[in-house]
């Protein structure tokens, strides 16, 4: 009687199917009589969108899961060295994503690149290697997936994967072409 009440006195909620619960908020100090507290249920959000946007407009990363009004997406520019990337391969940026823990063991993130290119790629960080990974592009997002809570990848700029053999190609066919040409001239 008179003294405070934490959320540890309350029960658990009973579990409802898409919902988390939450015990509706009233003063929990000097509490000196009876209170009939409701819980509420409120559907899981679906999308936790990083603090960080781009062009101050729309945010650099979202993650898919089941997520809390409390829980918060964190993301960092990670530039420590690590393993090295396939050296063909230049690297645009590296991010740390941390994502609150929500039962789920793979997610699907939202990418915001600085730049869209076809010719992006991603690759992730899996036991002290890079592992590149499927995406997609939806919209002005590059999409793929990842395990874990914590999430380190690398967006490259891959570039033309048959760039170097075109030039190949066309500075040898122009090679010949001369080489006939300085034949023919020589021959008459």
């Amino acid at each position: 009687y008179g003294d405070p009440i934490s959320q540890m006195d309350f029960p658990n909620i009973p579990s409802k199917e898409g919902h988390y619960g939450k015990w509706e908020e009233f003063n929990t100090e000097n509490i000196i009589f009876d209170a009939h507290i409701q819980a509420e249920y409120i559907p899981y959000l679906t999308v936790l969108e990083s603090k960080q946007k781009r062009n101050n407009a729309l945010a650099m990363v979202l993650v898919e899961g089941k997520f809390t009004d409390q829980d918060v997406l964190t993301i960092v520019k990670n530039n420590q060295p690590g393993p090295s990337l396939p050296e063909r391969f230049a690297q645009l940026e590296q991010w740390e994503i941390i994502i609150p823990q929500d039962g789920n063991h793979v997610h699907t993130i939202r990418y915001l690149p600085p730049v869209k290119s076809k010719n992006l790629g991603v690759y992730v960080l899996s036991q002290g290697e890079w592992l590149k990974i499927g995406s997609r592009w939806d919209g002005k997002y590059l999409i793929f997936e990842s395990s874990g809570d914590k999430v380190v990848f690398n967006i490259v700029d891959m570039g033309n994967p048959y760039g170097k053999y075109v030039i190949f190609l066309g500075i040898s066919f122009i090679l010949i072409l001369l080489i006939i040409a300085y034949i023919n001239h020589n021959q008459k």
